[in-house]
Formats: structure tokens, sequence, C-alpha cells
């Protein structure tokens, strides 16, 4: 089913029986879906789902009730990636913008300052204990983050993507 037969809607389905259980986020209201899609994910509760399209907002879903928890998390470029922590209350968006933002899902505040690097930001992982977070930056930077406070802790510069011979 395309995004616009869908309503512009998120639709939860059964794996094991194929049965549609319900569908979050008010018509039209998912993101950009269409040429650029959506991209989409569930927190690590399974209460929540972000989604993110090409109008530079992420946005968090309460599966329960099919509605937002906040107003929308805005960059001011296309965000890249978008990753729950732990506690599911925190998520970090990725951004063209050359920042990184560590939001609070229920209130839609950010949690630190801007994460910042020199170019585009591709994508984030919080660390394994949830105290760390992981940036990679088109530059082809590294830069590790306390997540609590936005606090550079080190920068890795390197080939990450590696080289064709």
């Amino acid at each position: 089913m395309s995004p616009e037969q869908a309503g512009g809607r998120g639709h939860l389905w059964r794996v094991d029986s194929l049965e549609q259980t319900g569908a979050f986020g008010p018509q039209g209201d998912v993101g950009s879906p269409g040429a650029n899609g959506v991209f989409v994910k569930l927190s690590p509760d399974d209460l929540r789902v972000v989604t993110i399209g090409a109008d530079h907002a992420a946005r968090v879903w309460d599966l329960a009730s099919g509605m937002p928890l906040s107003e929308p998390l805005r960059h001011s470029d296309t965000i890249t990636s978008a990753e729950f922590a732990l506690d599911a209350e925190t998520l970090v968006t990725t951004s063209r913008d050359g920042t990184a933002q560590v939001w609070n899902v229920r209130t839609g505040r950010a949690r630190t300052p801007p994460l910042r690097h020199g170019g585009a930001v591709l994508t984030a992982i919080v660390l394994s204990g949830g105290a760390g977070l992981v940036t990679l930056s088109e530059e082809k930077r590294l830069k590790f983050w306390d997540l609590a406070s936005g606090n550079l802790l080190r920068t890795v510069e390197g080939d990450y993507f590696g080289s064709t011979p």
C-alpha cells in the first residue's frame, strides 16, 4: 500500500497473523511520505515509534493512543537518523545541518545543546550502558559524547567508509 493509499498514517500489523492491529498519526502528519520516503523506528520498550520525513522534523508517536507525544522535533535541514536511548524517553536525531540533538520525547525539548560537527551528521549510536553516544559525520569523524550533558569526550578522525583499490 502506498503512503497515499494509507492516508498518510502508519499502520501496525501482527507478524504471526498478518492482521492490522492499529495505526498512528493523524492523516497527513506522519512526516512527508512520498518520493523522499519516511524513516520509522520502534522504541526499546515497544510503546513508541519515531518517524522522520523530508520536512526536517521527527515525530514521536504513542502507539496505544496513536497520538504524538510532543510537537515535532525540528532541525534546520534533513534529518538523517533517529535513535532511541534505552530509557525510551530520550531520542537522538542527526541532521545534514551538522548537528545531532538529544531530545526529551515527552516534552519535545532538547536535553542538551546541539552536538556540533563540521559537516552533515549521518548517524548516531547510543552506547549499551546508555550514558554515551557516538556520532558519525560526512567529514569522516567519530565523536563520542556524554549523553546526559552533551559534553564532547573524544574525537577520532579517519576513513571509516573504507577505500576501493
